[in-house]
C-alpha cells in the first residue's frame, strides 16, 4: 500500500438502495491484498468508492453492497487501487 492514507472520522451512514432479497448486479471488487490493515481481509468486497480529480476514497467491507454498472467503470477502479499496490480482482455479479 504507497500513499494511502487511512483516516478516521465521523461514521458513515450508508442506506441500503437495494431492494431486500434482490441481489446486486453489475460488476464487483474483491480484495486479494495490498493494505496493512488487520479490519481488511482478503475476500472482502469493495464497499465505496468514490474518485475526484485530487483523490480516491475507497473502503472494503465483508458484506456484499456495491457494484459497479459496467466493467470497464470496475476495471478502471481495479487499475487506480494497483497504482497503489492494492491488488484486487473483478468479479461479474448475475
Amino acid at each position: 500500500m504507497k500513499d494511502v492514507r487511512i483516516t478516521t472520522g465521523p461514521p458513515v451512514a450508508r442506506v441500503p438502495l437495494v431492494v431486500p432479497g434482490e441481489p446486486l448486479k453489475g460488476w464487483a471488487l474483491r480484495y486479494e491484498s495490498g493494505i496493512d490493515v488487520p479490519e481488511i481481509r482478503a475476500g472482502y468486497w469493495l464497499a465505496k468508492w468514490s474518485k475526484t480529480d485530487s483523490e480516491i476514497s475507497f473502503d472494503f467491507s465483508q458484506g456484499l453492497n456495491f457494484a459497479f454498472d459496467n466493467e470497464a467503470e470496475a476495471r478502471n477502479a481495479m487499475a487506480n487501487l494497483r497504482e497503489h499496490a492494492i491488488h484486487t480482482r473483478v468479479v461479474k455479479l448475475v
